[in-house]
């Protein structure tokens, strides 16, 4: 079943940490455990493999604003989630798009300048196995925050 995406960014917004949530006072980190709470559709504190996909295939929908099937580097850095604007507010815009193009680069696999929807599926796999580091074939949200490669990325592009 699939969530609707204003209930995902109602609750990107407004969710409450669940238990055993890593918590930080800063408002990218509170978007990322937000987003983490909202993946775990059963409710059981990791993000399997079945609840990222279907997360990200509805991201990848609204990211593709030409409906072409496949993301351009203005898609993606374009997309309003609010980090942008986040690292705009904190001198940190710079850096927020170099971080994206690394993204975007790891997820271009064929260097053709455009992820399409199977490169986004493989990255996101593998983004995930490369974040489940207990091997337990889910993600705990800690593993989310601190691993998985998109994350890591935006966020030190907002550190100073």
């Amino acid at each position: 079943m699939h969530r609707p995406l204003a209930l995902l960014a109602a609750t990107l917004l407004f969710a409450a940490p669940a238990a055993g949530q890593i918590r930080h006072h800063d408002a990218g980190a509170a978007m990322v455990q937000s987003l983490a709470a909202a993946m775990d559709a059963n409710s059981d504190g990791a993000i399997s493999l079945e609840e990222l996909t279907e997360t990200s295939a509805l991201i990848f929908e609204k990211i593709d604003a030409d409906s072409s099937g496949s993301l351009t580097f203005e898609e993606m850095t374009d997309w309003e989630f609010g980090l942008a604007e986040m690292a705009e507010f904190r001198g940190r815009g710079q850096a927020y798009d170099a971080a994206m193009g690394v993204v975007f680069d790891m997820f271009d696999r064929d260097n053709s300048g455009q992820v399409d929807g199977t490169e986004h599926s493989e990255a996101i796999t593998r983004a995930a196995q490369y974040a489940d580091t207990d091997n337990d074939g889910a993600m705990s949200f800690d593993e989310f925050y601190s691993n998985f490669i998109v994350n890591v990325a935006l966020r030190n592009a907002m550190i100073e």
